[in-house]
């Protein structure tokens, strides 16, 4: 079961609707579904681990993994009320970051195009990717809260297991330069 709908989607960072409800092949997924699909097995996956994922995924339903995946408020080590957004909001950005790029390419019967209208000016490459670095940002600050929710209430996510979580490399390129030889 997905943890994200298009609609919670929509309502947290908004996609091109068009986009996310087209099937490529014929009773395949649709966009979106493939999409959030890719990036629960990969980036969250990573974040959470095998056996918490598959229990969200199971037990979406359940007090403790509504809280986890919706948000609320903890107390931290220091007895400061911390609000987080959750895991949906984490996803969110994740996708988000990911359709910047998937959105503009279309497969054909002469492989893999651009998409291109006369109407419409693409972004550089640059921009595309700072676009991209700031949604996956955004996606982290929020995972940071999310880690610490589940480091002070551990008792509650016996599958969370901290010591075997790392974070996702992230690069990214401030400058490029030329040289000559």
């Amino acid at each position: 079961m997905a943890l994200l709908t298009i609609e919670q989607q929509q309502l947290i960072k908004a996609i091109s609707p068009n986009w996310a409800i087209t099937a490529k092949v014929t009773g395949g997924l649709k966009n979106f579904e493939q999409l959030e699909k890719e990036v629960e097995n990969k980036e969250l996956k990573e974040l959470v681990g095998v056996a918490l994922l598959q229990d969200l995924q199971r037990n979406p339903t359940t007090a403790d993994n509504v809280i986890l995946l919706d948000g609320g408020s903890f107390q931290d080590c220091q007895d400061n009320t911390i609000h987080f957004e959750g895991l949906r909001m984490v996803l969110a950005y994740f996708i988000y970051s990911k359709y910047i790029v998937k959105s503009k390419i279309s497969d054909s019967f002469t492989g893999m195009v651009n998409k291109n209208r006369s109407e419409a000016t693409d972004m550089s490459k640059g921009a595309i990717k700072d676009e991209q670095n700031d949604s996956r940002k955004i996606a982290f600050d929020e995972w940071d809260l999310v880690r610490a929710f589940l480091c002070e209430n551990s008792d509650l996510y016996p599958l969370w297991n901290n010591a075997k979580t790392k974070k996702i490399f992230n690069p990214s390129f401030t400058t490029v330069r030329a040289t000559r030889y």
